[in-house]
């Protein structure tokens, strides 16, 4: 192991001094050394919480076996550095993290590694040096802010900028805007919509680099301590058996990761990162195999700012289709829908207080509903989403009916296969 070049021999006694004025005993330093690399600064919304994530990873790496140690990334706040002279700084810091963290982890001599991120350039410049370092990693955000809520509607920072539009169109006033200055983002985390930093943590997931929950679980949430403790006890697992961020970030793994990034209408920033990423890995990822891949699969969500759904809602969808089936009740309104996942697919028309849904059904329930003859009263049936063509789908949406198409539901998460065009 890599810190064999550290703590090892006569030769190595001198290093062992430098562990020993760290304060780690014999004992921490026969152990696997594990690099924690804390995005924890004051000035970043989605990063004030992460000192609370890296403790949890450290008592889970102790908890395993292993020596945690702690060392920083920076990150930059987009949305602060937006509209002046910092933005310039936001794009060329993923280079600075990933140069930054590969220098520290070579340096040093870790076994193995767990990203804490949250933010924008600081997930892929961590995805790019666990890629560059290849030794075994896992990745643990510090999750996604709540939804803010202004008279009673959620909001997302974007929700600011348009109250800004309205305020310079004379259409609310100072109170007003006072209030959605207030309220919009209520919580630390990453902002509540699905801009880059969610796009980039729900995909570090989608490539294999974090645990289930790591893009949407919010960062209130109790779980996600728990979540970041269960990757300190991962990354351990991962040494045992020598897995390594190239042998997971392989070609099909970012296929799979494009393909959920184009089903969940993640960031276009994506675009600039992923082929970043894919670089590092030795895979070549361009716009061309995205657009492929973009005309193969269906857009199932509509989050802010496409849409009024937040990443709270993705987070609780997630968590009925992981949680098995709920006990049988007769569906007769939407809010009675409790086998399904929804997904907006197109915004409220005027008059109406919600977008029409695809609903996916878990492919028992479907054939339970069918027997009992228990569909929603305002929804259609349209077919099997392997197999329906899509302009059946458009046509019973103009119609204003909600679509049944039914789905096997496997794991955390399962994309829609290619819906035909006719």
């Amino acid at each position: 192991m890599p810190k064999e070049n550290v703590v090892t021999g006569v030769h190595n006694a001198p290093h062992r001094s430098l562990f020993h004025a760290l304060g780690l005993t014999e004992e921490e330093q026969k152990r696997p050394l594990i690099g924690i690399v804390s995005s924890y600064n004051e000035i970043v919304p989605g990063h004030m919480n992460l000192d609370k994530v890296v403790d949890a990873v450290k008592l889970g790496v102790a908890m395993a076996g292993g020596t945690p140690i702690v060392f920083p990334a920076i990150a930059v706040c987009d949305g602060i550095a937006m509209g002046h002279t910092g933005m310039k700084y936001s794009l060329v810091t993923r280079d600075l993290i990933a140069d930054s963290t590969e220098a520290m982890a070579l340096a040093h001599g870790f076994d193995g590694l767990v990203m804490v991120p949250n933010c924008d350039k600081n997930v892929p410049g961590l995805l790019m040096a666990a890629a560059r370092v290849n030794i075994p990693t896992v990745f643990v955000s510090g999750g996604p802010m709540l939804a803010g809520r202004v008279e009673g509607k959620k909001t997302s920072l974007s929700s600011m900028f348009e109250a800004v539009g309205a305020y310079n169109a004379g259409k609310i006033t100072d109170e007003k805007l006072y209030e959605y200055e207030c309220k919009t983002c209520p919580t630390c985390g990453s902002c509540s919509g699905m801009y880059t930093a969610n796009s980039m943590n729900c995909l570090t997931e989608a490539l294999g680099m974090g645990l289930r929950g790591n893009g949407t679980i919010p960062a209130v949430y109790s779980a996600r301590i728990e979540l970041a403790k269960h990757a300190g006890m991962a990354v351990m697992e991962l040494l045992k058996k020598n897995i390594r961020p190239r042998d997971i970030m392989t070609k099909d793994a970012l296929m799979n990761a494009l393909t959920v990034d184009m089903a969940l209408g993640c960031s276009t920033n994506s675009m600039l990162h992923l082929p970043a990423i894919a670089h590092e890995c030795g895979v070549d990822l361009n716009l061309d195999i995205a657009n492929e891949i973009s005309a193969v699969t269906p857009n199932l969500c509509h989050l802010a700012p496409a849409g009024r759904t937040y990443m709270e809602d993705l987070n609780e969808a997630m968590m009925k289709i992981t949680a098995g089936p709920a006990k049988k009740s007769r569906v007769q309104t939407r809010k009675d829908l409790t086998f399904s996942v929804s997904a907006t697919t197109r915004q409220p028309r005027p008059g109406e207080e919600d977008g029409v849904h695809y609903h996916f059904l878990a492919m028992d329930t479907f054939r339970e509903w069918i027997a009992q003859d228990e569909f929603l009263e305002h929804a259609e049936f349209v077919g099997n989403c392997y197999g329906t063509p899509k302009k059946y789908v458009y046509e019973a949406m103009d119609r204003g009916q909600d679509v049944i198409l039914d789905i096997e539901v496997q794991g955390a998460m399962q994309v829609a296969e290619k819906m035909p065009e006719v």
